[in-house]
């Protein structure tokens, strides 16, 4: 059975199992100890994506993209500015099936972050070919095809969807909502929409280099801060990027040693990959905060952190992350048990 068979898309659990049996039992074996040197080589690299936020972009509105002309002004100076869209939410959740749980992950920038998992899937293995552990085209293929079917962007929504109509309150899904339409969170997303322009964003490297010229006032930059870590999408999206790494090293691991990594191995390989992917992410995010906020007063940014600081919306972003670090977890168990069944 070909490895375009295991990993094809539609495939039914039932026939995973079997056609699991011949993906693992068909590859050769390495000690564990001649793997985990893998970990520190590929952990050098930071993925990165240009321009993207979190990471490196700020994610998308809740309507759609603004297109902005190059020749405007692209900096609202206040709230009052801002251009507020009709809101496309529900103004009632009256039960949590009710709830438009696709449009508050794009409005909360969530979506914008399961959405980089595809690209970073095709990073990590392509990152296989650097190493020598003798994996041929087709398996690495076929390893990105299993990764996408198990934890591509689709799935890992999904999964977050279906956990927070499981947990999240119906009265926090309609406070949420709330703050999603308010005036100072409107603001926010007519800024965030203005970097879907090419003209805004090669405004901002420029006004990047500019700051890294002369340093901002370091109030200014710890509100911005303050504000990036509010929002959650930042460690949202350290938290895709490194489970990603610790998936590739135990997809590995089991298929070239039969051997699992554990968890606490993982944490201390990862340790240095985890703080460069956060010092990457917070400080990307610190200069387009930085650039789309510059001619609006720290009052109103102070407001709009406040707006965001609400019981419903951190409760709902800790639903999110716990939903994503689980959907690895059980990616990696589902690992394990059809290493066992090869193996029998």
């Amino acid at each position: 059975m070909s490895f375009e068979q295991f990993v094809g898309k539609g495939v039914r659990d039932a026939s995973q199992v079997r056609q699991g049996q011949t993906f693992f039992a068909g590859l050769r074996t390495q000690p564990l100890s001649a793997l985990l040197w893998l970990g520190l080589l590929i952990a050098v690299e930071v993925p990165a994506k240009t321009e993207s936020f979190s990471a490196d972009s700020l994610p998308n509105a809740l309507s759609s993209p603004a297109q902005v002309s190059s020749s405007v002004s692209v900096q609202p100076a206040s709230f009052s500015q801002a251009t507020l869209s009709p809101a496309t939410l529900s103004p009632a959740a009256p039960s949590p099936s009710a709830v438009e749980w696709s449009a508050l992950l794009d409005a909360t920038g969530v979506s914008e972050v399961l959405e980089q998992a595809n690209g970073l899937i095709g990073q990590e293995v392509s990152n296989l070919e650097k190493t020598p552990l003798g994996f041929t085209p087709d398996e690495l293929a076929a390893l990105q095809m299993n990764f996408q079917f198990r934890l591509g962007s689709d799935r890992l929504k999904q999964d977050v969807m279906d956990r927070l109509q499981q947990q999240l309150p119906a009265e926090q899904a309609l406070q949420l909502q709330n703050i999603l339409q308010s005036p100072r969170v409107r603001f926010l997303q007519t800024l965030q929409q203005q970097l879907n322009d090419d003209a805004v964003r090669q405004a901002m490297r420029t006004y990047r280099v500019q700051v890294q010229e002369s340093t901002p006032n370091a109030d200014r930059m710890e509100l911005l801060t303050t504000l990036d870590e509010t929002l959650g999408q930042s460690a949202l999206e350290a938290d895709l990027k490194v489970e990603l790494r610790k998936q590739l090293l135990v997809t590995v691991s089991q298929l070239k040693s039969q051997e699992s990594i554990p968890e606490t191995m993982l944490d201390d390989q990862l340790r240095h990959y985890r703080q460069d992917v956060e010092q990457q992410i917070s400080k990307n995010a610190l200069h387009a905060y930085l650039y789309l906020f510059k001619r609006t007063p720290s009052t109103q940014v102070q407001d709009l952190i406040q707006s965001f600081d609400q019981p419903a919306f951190d409760n709902f972003m800790s639903i999110c992350q716990a939903a994503l670090l689980d959907s690895f977890r059980s990616a990696r168990a589902q690992l394990q048990q059809d290493m066992r069944l090869a193996n029998h």
